[in-house]
Order: C-alpha cells, then sequence, then structure tokens
C-alpha cells in the first residue's frame, strides 16, 4: 500500500474518535472460513 494511502487509512483528525470507532467496529468482525462445505446441493 502506498504510504500516502496509508496515512489517510491510519490517521484521524483531532480527538480521533472516528479513527477509534473504526477500529473498534472492526474489531468485532468475526469472519468464519467455511472449509471442506458439501458443495453438492448449494442454494444461492
Amino acid at each position: 500500500m502506498k504510504r500516502a494511502f496509508y496515512d489517510y487509512y491510519a490517521g484521524g483528525a483531532e480527538d480521533e474518535r472516528t479513527l477509534e470507532a473504526n477500529r473498534g467496529a472492526f474489531a468485532e468482525i468475526f469472519l468464519r472460513p467455511r472449509v471442506l462445505v458439501d458443495v453438492g446441493r448449494i442454494d444461492t
């Protein structure tokens, strides 16, 4: 990732409330990998 993009992503303004809220929200995300799942019959 280019430094300018990282700085924009990682930075915040003034007291950085939104930055902390975003970090907290992303920390709550749990990705469960779906491995060895029977795909013989799928329903999309």
